[in-house]
């Protein structure tokens, strides 16, 4: 059995959190090759050269640092500019860069920018090669999001993928017997620490997949871990919270934080769940942890942690006043109609994908309780727009969820067969209303010959604010690739 074919890479560079005088970077450097930090500015002149971070051995030789509250004696950020950030040998050679613009200071948006949207990173066919169709759009997607004018990507989840392709499973006997640490037969043998390694592997198999490396140093990336990062649906499962796959989980979030989150912010004390929350200009969002947190404790599916939840309500309340909330939830909050989780989660096996939705009976206890926090917020503040943003569900669409809009951007790079993905998208279509929240559920109509929706190709999101006076319109696409790699508008918004 032979693993992936793909050219792996020693080095990385990806830009994280971003404020207005700040940026959170991280790197690998498997090769020992990196020296040197360099900064530039728009006119090219160096403002920054110095010694870079030492790396983790135990994160994989990657670090993540602060510029430039980490560097002594650094240049200052200012807001609302464009930077360029490379790491140089030796010699002086560049082996990576990466550009990122730090935040507007307080009124001082642009008139007209965007927020990048995207999930579901799997672009290897069973053969373990790239699949040249699968990364049609990501290949042409960096020049498609900055003539939208993004600066901010928001990954929702499912960046790296344990289980798929089959044949390259790490739950496949077959695969794990070619990877597998020392004496061990399958991964739930294994101590954290070694889950840790191997989903380090795993990871640089996935990044070093050329178009979405390139994705990553073009704007700052804020990501969220799903289930593939862990398991298939992981949660689901009362036995998921035995000890074998507890080790699983403990080495999966040590990888998702080694790989992902510590671009964001370092490891919290508690490491408990990795929601955060970050404005731009108008826009104030938080992206919730539906993962790390999720437990079947019988009669329930608990879907985030009370400490969460708090959390939430604190940054909702603090923003109140943002005319642009933004929550991202990597699992859509309306996609599934009621009655068919609940049938189709009877007739199917445990562990299923419905199970893992928030219509499936054992989570309407989850989805109530965010519901009403968010009505409440609101009924305070009803002229902020509340938009909800997920992935997940290999499908792309738009819809009002009552007063609320949700934009569901999936999958990124991970083809299903077209008899799948026109079954997944005739879900939403039947939803009506959301369970007993007497929240009416409506497909969104497009504009300009852009109507698609929802929309069963691969696809990448784009959230446009437009200052309109002292407001602030959004409007909402998803973009795909035809098969010449051009890139597409399947669906457009009017101005919300």
């Amino acid at each position: 059995m032979e693993g992936f074919e793909v050219l792996e890479r020693d080095t990385f560079l990806a830009v994280g959190r971003t404020d207005q005088q700040s940026t959170r970077f991280w790197f690998r450097d498997g090769g020992g090759r990196v020296r040197t930090l360099e900064i530039t500015g728009p006119g090219g002149g160096a403002l920054f050269r110095g010694p870079v971070p030492k790396t983790d051995a135990a994160a994989d030789h990657t670090a993540t640092a602060a510029y430039p509250n980490d560097f002594p004696n650094a240049s200052a950020l200012f807001p609302g500019i464009g930077y360029r950030m490379r790491l140089l040998d030796r010699n002086g050679q560049a082996l990576e860069a990466a550009r990122f613009e730090t935040s507007p200071a307080p009124g001082a948006a642009p008139e007209r920018f965007a927020i990048g949207v995207a999930s579901c990173h799997q672009p290897f066919d069973e053969d373990g090669r790239v699949s040249e169709k699968a990364t049609r759009l990501l290949n042409v997607l960096v020049d498609a999001l900055r003539s939208h004018g993004v600066k901010r990507m928001l990954l929702m989840g499912d960046q790296m993928y344990t289980d798929l392709p089959e044949s390259r499973s790490l739950f496949d006997a077959s695969y794990f017997e070619t990877i597998a640490p020392s004496g061990r037969k399958s991964l739930l043998q294994c101590t954290r620490e070694e889950v840790r390694r191997v989903l380090h592997q795993r990871h640089r198999t996935y990044w070093s997949v050329p178009g979405f490396q390139r994705l990553q140093s073009a704007f700052p990336c804020y990501p969220m871990l799903d289930d593939h990062e862990i398991a298939d649906n992981f949660g689901t499962l009362e036995e998921h919270s035995n000890p074998e796959w507890q080790r699983v989980l403990g080495g999966a979030l040590d990888a998702f934080h080694d790989y992902q989150a510590c671009r964001m912010a370092p490891l919290d004390a508690a490491g408990t769940a990795f929601d955060y929350g970050w404005e731009y200009g108008p826009i104030a969002s938080y992206v919730m942890d539906l993962r790390s947190e999720k437990r079947n404790v019988g009669d329930r599916i608990e879907m985030y942690g009370e400490a969460q939840l708090a959390r939430l309500r604190d940054f909702l309340t603090e923003h109140g006043g943002a005319p642009v909330f933004m929550l991202v939830l990597t699992v859509p909050l309306a996609h599934v109609p009621d009655p068919a989780a609940h049938v189709a989660g009877a007739l199917i096996p445990s562990g299923n994908d419905i199970q893992d939705r928030w219509s499936y009976p054992a989570v309407h206890h989850a989805r109530k309780r965010l519901l009403d926090l968010l009505t409440q917020h609101r009924q305070r503040h009803p002229r902020q727009k509340l938009l909800l943003l997920g992935g997940d569900v290999h499908v792309g669409s738009v819809a009002r969820v009552g007063g609320m809009v949700q934009l569901v951007s999936s999958a990124l790079t991970n083809r299903e067969s077209e008899m799948v993905n026109r079954a997944i998208a005739l879900l939403p279509r039947f939803i009506g209303k959301l369970g007993k929240h007497d929240l009416d559920f409506e497909l969104l109509p497009g504009v300009g010959g852009h109507d698609t929706n929802p929309v069963t190709t691969l696809n990448a999101g784009v959230v446009e604010l437009i200052r309109r006076e002292q407001e602030w319109d959004v409007v909402l696409r998803l973009l795909t690739a035809d098969d010449d790699g051009n890139v597409c508008c399947k669906f457009e918004s009017e101005p919300l």
